[in-house]
């Protein structure tokens, strides 16, 4: 997978676990909010490291 095709599925993640994590709040669901929040700290943290290493590159 290249990179753009990368950093669109990681977008995509980003806006499916946010509204995982609206729904787990609003329903209580505090295990599984914590999870998400957690893969989207994930998400974010590779989302910026590519941007730092595009920024090495250039």
């Amino acid at each position: 997978m290249d990179e753009e095709k990368l950093k669109e599925k990681l977008l995509d993640w980003d806006q499916t676990l946010q509204g995982d994590i609206r729904k787990y709040h609003y329903t209580g669901d505090n295990e599984a909010c914590q999870f998400a929040l957690g893969c989207l700290c994930i998400v974010h943290q590779v989302l910026k490291e590519m941007e730092e290493d595009h920024e090495r590159e250039n």
